[in-house]
């Protein structure tokens, strides 16, 4: 459907769109970007199409690149749950857990429900060495659900 929009009108930031998208929930992470990237030459206010950008990018493991996106759909108003949880795995993915810490504690007011979020964070916390806190965010991902918290408990917290 999206090709078909696109024959018809190759300035359809809409359809560049939703191919992006398309293509980022088959992993296909460089045809997702770039599409987005031709929804935002057409569009450069189109914030959802940096949102998703960003995510395409951290699948391609462009963390700088995912970062500054991110960082620019923030400034342009953002509401996505997601926006800080992404440049938190941005930067545990570059070792930052400082700034992991940050991104993921901002990223506890839109994701409570979600295990995944509790586990980094309480990673993050244990590379920085605060088992405390550590402890504490891997109980909270275990209470949610967290197969892998349950098992980390009895590694990091006897």
């Amino acid at each position: 459907d999206f090709e078909q929009a696109l024959e018809r009108d190759v300035n359809n930031e809409q359809a560049y769109y939703g191919m992006g998208r398309a293509y980022l929930k088959l992993k296909e992470f460089k045809k997702s970007s770039e599409n987005l990237e031709l929804a935002i030459l057409i569009d450069p206010n189109f914030v959802q199409a940096y949102e998703v950008l960003a995510m395409a990018y951290s699948g391609l493991n462009k963390l700088d690149s995912s970062n500054a996106i991110i960082t620019r759909a923030i400034e342009m108003g953002s509401t996505n749950p997601l926006r800080f949880y992404i440049r938190g795995l941005n930067y545990y993915g570059k070792e930052d857990y400082f700034n992991a810490v940050k991104e993921f504690e901002k990223s506890k007011e839109f994701l409570s429900d979600k295990p995944d979020l509790f586990l980094n964070l309480a990673y993050s916390y244990l590379f920085l060495e605060n088992y405390v806190k550590g402890c504490e965010h891997l109980n909270w991902s275990a209470e949610l659900g967290s197969k892998q918290a349950i098992e980390d408990l009895n590694v990091y917290c006897p």
